[in-house]
């Protein structure tokens, strides 16, 4: 790859990010609050994570 690809590359992996924080683990949390069915085991949990388009390794960050 060359310098300028890699750093396109960069900036795709900076916007993802971004997203991620910004929009995806925002609306996550929104979800979690409205729902009637709180999740109340790993997989339950993992699940409505996934739902919502966010990995479950972001749990730390959104207990935070």
């Amino acid at each position: 790859m060359s310098e300028e690809e890699i750093k396109a590359e960069e900036e795709k992996v900076m916007g993802l990010a971004k997203y991620l924080k910004e929009t995806a683990i925002q609306n996550l949390i929104t979800n979690l609050q409205k729902t009637e069915n709180i999740p109340t085991n790993s997989g339950t949990l993992s699940e409505f994570f996934h739902q919502n388009g966010v990995n479950i390794r972001y749990l730390g960050h959104i207990a935070d």
